[in-house]
């Protein structure tokens, strides 16, 4: 039976890796053979900078597969961050001339099926310009990656995590439920999404002020108001490590959860001041202390640990809508 992939339009794979010597055999062992079975891909990876050895390991995996002629590695000076990096890889993929990009995390896995899924979504869908991949864990369990705009009530829910309320306005829950069909959705996780070529150019990309976290939702949010259409293809199944490349879930030695890098307040705050407007930024803060309030008050109830991250409500309001402007110093 001959895949799908090999009548396919080409496609442009663009990943952005910061000191992923730790991970980055599996992805690029994935990738690398993809490439090796089928034609219509391409590669390029934009390095932030890293100082260990994932530059060096990239380069064997690809010429060890024999790729060289569709594969390019761009090596940056500094720590771009992941938007920046990621339109840098998006230019460097226009020499294929792609149909389409897919932007994949360095630390997913994938296979053809994953590829067959998206481009499957894309054949079936023609008015669709983005499609997500659903995402599998360590424990092989599939999970959703479609998700709301982090409005006022899905900011509260998310926040106060009652399941009574979360019953009573499913439709404001942060993440939607996984469902085995494709579905219409405000954003996919950033891990695994393709999109038309000549769409991620007419919206000029990824804002290139974040540094990290936020920017894929701000880029989902950018493409809805311009009347794209984006969907979640749960026929598409990609392996990945939570938080592997941001480091956002690691625990310190205690098995306590890290504080929250300033950029990533940095960026939430450019994201609802930039899109939203001032009031409605603080209108969310409210709801986000407002939930935040009554989840802690439920676990001082339980007995239960509130497991988030520290200094949580303090930077909130230090990153928030009542000061002109704050900046994060920004880790290398």
């Amino acid at each position: 039976m001959i895949s799908m992939i090999t009548e396919s339009p080409l496609i442009s794979i663009i990943t952005v890796t910061y000191n992923a010597e730790g991970f980055i055999d599996r992805y690029a062992e994935s990738i690398c053979e993809l490439l090796r079975k089928y034609e219509q891909f391409s590669l390029v990876i934009v390095d932030n900078a890293s100082s260990d050895k994932t530059l060096e390991k990239l380069r064997d995996h690809i010429k060890l597969t024999g790729i060289e002629s569709r594969a390019a590695l761009v090596p940056s000076e500094i720590n771009l961050g992941f938007g920046k990096a990621c339109n840098l890889g998006a230019r460097e993929s226009q020499r294929w001339n792609p149909a389409f990009l897919w932007f994949l995390n360095p630390d997913t896995v994938i296979d053809s099926a994953a590829a067959e899924g998206l481009i499957k979504c894309f054949e079936e869908n023609t008015n669709v310009d983005i499609v997500g991949s659903a995402l599998k864990n360590e424990n092989g369990e599939k999970r959703s990656a479609a998700f709301r705009f982090p409005r006022i009530p899905t900011v509260f829910l998310s926040n106060a995590r009652l399941g009574i309320l979360d019953k009573l306005f499913p439709n404001q829950i942060g993440t939607a439920p996984l469902k085995e069909f494709a579905f219409s959705t405000d954003w996919v996780s950033g891990a695994s999404f393709m999109i038309r070529n000549d769409v991620f150019n007419k919206l000029d990309g990824f804002d290139p002020f974040y540094f990290l976290y936020f920017e894929e939702v701000d880029l989902f949010l950018r493409a809805h108001r311009a009347g794209y259409q984006t969907l979640f293809c749960p026929d598409s199944v990609v392996f990945h490590e939570s938080g592997a490349s941001t480091g956002i879930n690691k625990k310190n030695l205690q098995q306590e959860v890290k504080p929250r890098p300033d950029y990533w307040f940095e960026s939430r705050r450019y994201f609802y001041m930039q899109r939203y407007g001032r009031m409605y930024f603080l209108a969310a803060d409210a709801a986000f202390l407002l939930g935040q309030m009554i989840f802690r008050v439920k676990t001082l109830i339980t007995g239960k640990k509130t497991n988030e991250p520290p200094k949580l409500i303090r930077t909130i309001f230090r990153f928030s809508g009542l000061f002109k402007e704050v900046r994060a110093k920004k880790s290398t």
